[in-house]
């Protein structure tokens, strides 16, 4: 969990760059490398080559004599114009998210291991934690994937809060480094699934933690260090 992952705009998140119907398939998915946080990345999962191909289809059009397939219905430059700038923003706002998830959950951890966190930190860094997973579970909304998954609400003694901190920590690196982040090309239900359940289980868990907080308590194997 020492380095961050940086990913390239996910298949799943289309239908908030494109209009109309979005393809979905069920082949493998592949991993990709590890980006450079100093290069934004390029193509953003092939967003760019697939909105030329993809447009929305007029249900209530006949078919055409060319393969029964409706024509595009022609946008006016100002929609094209205002549709680029909400694909710009939905792309600038899922990787800003996306890294800062990923370097409050490490913080967090640190500090926690480092017997240098405080309830008031860990209010803080819960809150955030919570709102950057929220913004991420909307942006990536395709349908109700999630599994509810049962965690400790009742975080009481100093044993929990390290059990508590410690599986937020991971449950915020499994979800950076699912697959499904790093596809431009195919969108794998199962991992889509295991995503979204992981940024439910954050959203969660974080909000447990907040509300804890006031009684955090540095597990005495931690302070002994």
């Amino acid at each position: 969990m020492n380095k961050l992952r940086q990913c390239s705009l996910p298949l799943f998140l289309l239908p908030l760059c494109l209009s109309g119907s979005t393809i979905v398939l069920g082949a493998r998915c592949g991993t990709g490398g590890r980006l450079d946080f100093n290069h934004p990345p390029t193509a953003v999962g092939g967003i760019r080559e697939r909105a030329s191909v993809l447009f929305r289809l007029d249900l209530n059009d006949p078919p055409t004599a060319v393969g029964g397939i409706p024509l595009p219905v022609p946008q006016s430059p100002d929609k094209r114009l205002e549709r680029e700038r909400e694909r710009a923003y939905a792309r600038e706002q899922f990787s800003k998210n996306f890294r800062d998830l990923q370097v409050l959950g490490k913080g967090l951890l640190e500090n926690h291991q480092a017997t240098k966190l405080t309830p008031g930190k860990l209010s803080k860094g819960a809150k955030s934690i919570n709102k950057c997973a929220r913004a991420l579970r909307a942006l990536i909304a395709l349908g109700e994937m999630a599994s509810e998954i049962e965690i400790n609400r009742e975080i009481d003694t100093a044993r929990e809060f390290d059990e508590s901190i410690r599986k937020l920590a991971g449950l915020i690196w499994d979800f950076a480094h699912n697959p499904v982040h790093q596809s431009s090309k195919v969108f794998n239900t199962d991992l889509a699934e295991r995503a979204q359940t992981d940024l439910l289980t954050i959203i969660n868990l974080s909000k447990a933690l907040e509300n804890k907080s006031g009684s955090y308590i540095t597990a005495p194997y931690l302070s002994g260090r």
